[in-house]
């Protein structure tokens, strides 16, 4: 169970990190 989490968590903050990309691209 901890595990599913760390990864789920993992997958939130990848999704996060993605979506500030596509709203704000570092020129």
């Amino acid at each position: 169970l901890a595990g599913a989490a760390m990864a789920l968590s993992s997958v939130t903050v990848v999704s996060n990190g993605l979506r500030l990309r596509f709203y704000r691209p570092e020129v």
